[in-house]
């Protein structure tokens, strides 16, 4: 009874947490006045309290109190920035019109700059705050989940097999009908919505039963957007990949955009790198005396074929039988190889390759067309991963351990099909990020299996 005459606020705490956590950044600063803001006390506080109600009601307004936690968070993320760039333009215009029209502004105080810069302190103080909010709120929604797939039983294993090799940890019932769904008993296992398979997106679903449950509904492909930030390549049909390609075609700008970051970012680290690369060439020569560079062929954009560098891991003709993925613990890889392959070290001079133009820093990592010949044949829509330029590290080479067989290769495809259809500056930031924890925790490079 109590809970249910409370449902209103508990239904709407994350926006009374917002709304209260930018009460207590307001509460700080005023608390630090006398050392940090002095002028505050020829500040009527009315004012204050006016200044930030102003604040608050313009967050209402334009959503930023209402975080979309259904969705990855960069895209989460995202809509914060989006939604608080047009608060900014809002209340900029707000400020301006009530100093030059009725010669106040917000803290009637007696310097002006001292007005500005108390509010971009504290705009900046509670923007940090509800970023560090989503992302706490995030971490916590994405605990153990049960989902109900209503399709075939063929798609349930795609997403099962997809899931394992993921972070997350979700649990996918399937029915095989639509009206199944009000026959299972959602009052005795929690669930936290359905996904609708291609065959029933446009069949009739009651919407007020999902509601009443607080069932959410998506289609299998918005799940795998949202959910595991990935696509199966089994999912995939001609019209999205006519879509992703028009899509790529059309970011003009953000392409040049990532070709100057390429340029500005590639030449910085070649000039920072140096003295580990003439260490580690001294190391890799003085072990066997053998070659320091090797080079291979590899795949790039749009098929086109070109010439990669790498500092040698392994030892002298390690490959003259042919090209073979490397394997777990490999016999090959020589033991500077070992530690030049975990920090990723052998990979500093594809960075010419990027300043060439060839490759980028961001993209899907480029194949031999030995094994892009073999792959192709088997894994649907293989290549397309090709599209757009192959980089040093990607979504795939930050989500997913060093791969060595089909089934890591069609792995790592599904993120490099989520990759190309999410393509964008903001994500490429992301995954640079992801890159230099990676490096430093020398993460990432594990073997897989031979092919």
């Amino acid at each position: 009874m109590i809970l249910n005459k409370f449902s209103w606020i508990f239904s709407r705490r994350r926006l009374f947490t917002a709304v209260f956590l930018d009460y207590v950044i307001l509460f700080i600063l005023l608390v630090s006045k006398k050392n940090i803001y002095p002028e505050l006390d020829y500040v009527d506080k009315q004012n204050i309290l006016f200044f930030c109600f102003i604040w608050s009601s313009l967050n209402y307004i334009f959503g930023l109190y209402f975080f979309r936690l259904n969705s990855f968070l960069l895209d989460s993320i995202k809509n914060y920035i989006k939604n608080s760039s047009k608060l900014l333009i809002s209340f900029l215009f707000i400020y301006l019109s009530n100093s030059i029209f009725f010669k106040v502004n917000f803290l009637s105080s007696r310097d002006p700059i001292f007005s500005i810069n108390f509010i971009v302190v504290f705009i900046l103080s509670t923007y940090i705050g509800h970023i560090i909010l989503i992302f706490i709120l995030h971490k916590r929604d994405s605990k153990f989940q049960n989902w109900i797939l209503i399709g075939p039983k063929n798609l349930n294993s795609i997403l099962i097999e997809t899931i394992n090799n993921t972070k997350y940890n979700y649990e996918i019932e399937t029915i095989s009908n639509i009206d199944d769904l009000k026959k299972l008993n959602l009052k005795i296992k929690k669930y936290s919505g359905i996904i609708i398979s291609s065959e029933f997106e446009d069949a009739l679903i009651d919407f007020a039963f999902l509601k009443s449950n607080n069932l959410s509904c998506l289609t299998i492909k918005d799940w795998c957007q949202i959910y595991i930030q990935r696509f199966p390549p089994e999912l995939i049909t001609a019209s999205d990949i006519l879509r992703i390609n028009k899509s790529l075609n059309e970011r003009n700008f953000e392409m040049r955009l990532k070709r100057i970051a390429d340029i500005i970012l590639s030449s910085f680290l070649l000039i920072v790198m140096l003295p580990v690369l003439f260490l580690s060439s001294i190391l890799i020569f003085l072990e066997d005396f053998g070659p320091i560079l090797y080079n291979q062929i590899r795949t790039g954009l749009n098929a086109k074929k070109f010439k990669i560098y790498k500092l040698r891991s392994m030892r002298v003709n390690s490959e003259k039988d042919g090209a073979i993925w490397a394997t777990i613990n490999d016999k090959r890889i020589s033991k500077i190889g070992k530690i030049i392959r975990s920090t990723r070290i052998d990979e500093l001079p594809q960075l010419w390759s990027v300043l060439q133009g060839k490759m980028s820093l961001i993209g899907p990592r480029p194949e031999r067309p030995e094994f892009d010949k073999v792959l192709s044949k088997d894994i649907p829509f293989y290549d397309m991963r090709y599209s757009i330029k192959p980089g040093l590290s990607g979504w795939a080479q930050v989500n997913y351990p060093y791969g060595a067989s089909k089934k890591d290769a069609k792995n790592k495809l599904s993120y490099d099909l989520y990759y190309l259809e999410n393509f964008s500056f903001f994500l490429d930031f992301l995954i640079l990020l992801k890159t230099i924890k990676l490096v430093l925790n020398a993460k990432g490079s594990e073997q897989g299996s031979k092919i």
